[in-house]
């Protein structure tokens, strides 16, 4: 048996945080997520998978553009042609509607359309038969623990496999499928597909219990996120490898300021730095540049630099010139201490981060921004209210001198 296993494509979702692109970059950002979905696609078909699974969040709206359903459908023919079944869940943000989709699914594709648990049985080339048990979203949010609605393992199949999109360690009231590792080590299954966070994490080795991650990292929060999971039977035993797929990464240089001895001196050696990393760098990269350990009497000067903006814009210009607009700067940051806020009498900063934990994510964030969203001012000032959204609670984070955890 050899699967590969995937989650979180997001395909419709614009990359976050890199302020207003320059026309070169933008052009080639354009297509980086058809590109990882065909790398993807590609990837299964080389190395001649007996299945693929995509656990959840394909689409990154609740109704994805024609064109988006188009090159996902497109792809899942290319397998269909090659005697490929997909196994495919709906997400929270891709919960499933029947009625939103343009296109037919091809004859291989497997769609779990409930919140109910289903189980769909498929025979290998080997004789031997696999059980996939798995649900989907059909609103935003699933309040309940599935985990204890899965059945107990097969004992007519030779592998048991899970598919799982939600929230792992959380309590019940949360708002994704919320479930303890333990519950899903205890029904015995071969292997847990599991989907909703971005960032890859192998939570158990037996039996293997996995988070790919999304495919490619849209937010500077999401820089481990690169691909997916190729599964494959050993010696009747899972073994799990990881597969790149993106060519889009984001990066971090850091400059150590403290030999600096003045900012002209500061600024040599962040081009010496940047230099180096440029002729080393070959992929599309999104780069923050962080300046730690600057002396006193140069980080009041650097931190005016950085609040107008102007150190940004010519580092910015360096680093795209450099590398034929390969790389984006977006950023520019220091260590340099910010000073706490002086809280009104009777207001604690606990009190404060106790209420704005309900807004901590982005999703809740919208909902009570999407009354004012429906203001034609806003909607023409706004064109992407996803990145107004993230760039609106970094800013309120900075301000009230929090850490983004």
């Amino acid at each position: 048996m050899k699967f590969i296993h995937c989650a979180d494509l997001h395909l419709d979702q614009p990359f976050q945080g890199l302020g207003k692109l320059s026309s070169a970059f933008s052009n080639k950002l354009v297509d980086v997520n058809a590109q990882v979905f065909n790398s993807l696609i590609e990837t299964a078909i080389e190395e001649r998978v007996d299945f693929l699974l995509i656990v959840g969040d394909t689409f990154h709206q609740a109704k994805p553009s024609i064109q988006t359903q188009q090159l996902f459908v497109s792809g899942l023919e290319k397998l269909n042609q090659e005697g490929i079944p997909v196994y495919l869940t709906f997400g929270n943000h891709d919960y499933y509607q029947a009625e939103k989709y343009w296109f037919k699914f091809p004859k291989n594709t497997y769609l779990f359309n409930s919140e109910e648990i289903e189980t769909k049985t498929l025979s290998l080339p080997s004789g031997e038969t696999v059980a996939i048990s798995a649900f989907s979203y059909t609103s935003p949010k699933i309040m309940a623990n599935k985990a204890s609605e899965f059945p107990t393992r097969s004992i007519i199949s030779q592998y048991h496999i899970g598919l799982y999109h939600g929230q792992v360690g959380r309590v019940n009231d949360h708002p994704y499928a919320p479930f303890q590792l333990g519950e899903l080590q205890q029904l015995n299954y071969d292997y847990w597909a599991l989907g909703h966070i971005h960032q890859p994490q192998l939570l158990s080795n037996e039996p293997l219990i996995i988070y790919p991650g999304s495919p490619v990292g849209h937010t500077k929060k999401e820089t481990a996120s690169r691909g997916c999971v190729l599964v494959e039977n050993q010696g009747n035993t899972l073994k799990e490898s990881w597969l790149e797929l993106t060519d889009l990464i984001w990066e971090t240089v850091v400059v150590d300021g403290r030999s600096a001895t003045s900012l002209a001196n500061l600024m040599a050696i962040t081009e010496i730095q940047l230099k180096e990393f440029m002729q080393s760098q070959e992929l599309l990269t999104c780069l923050e540049v962080q300046f730690q350990n600057l002396p006193a009497e140069l980080a009041s000067l650097v931190k005016e630099e950085l609040a107008s903006g102007e150190l940004l814009l010519y580092l910015r210009e360096l680093v795209a010139v450099g590398t034929d607009h390969q790389v984006w700067l977006y950023q520019v940051s220091s260590d340099i201490a910010v000073k706490p806020m002086q809280w009104p009498v009777g207001i604690t900063k606990e009190m404060v981060l106790n209420q704005a934990m309900t807004y901590a994510e982005a999703e809740m964030f919208a909902g009570e921004l999407s009354d004012l969203f429906k203001q034609s001012e806003l909607q023409h000032l706004f064109s992407n209210n996803q990145d107004f959204i993230n760039e609106t609670i970094d800013k309120t984070v900075r301000h009230l001198g929090m850490t983004e955890d």
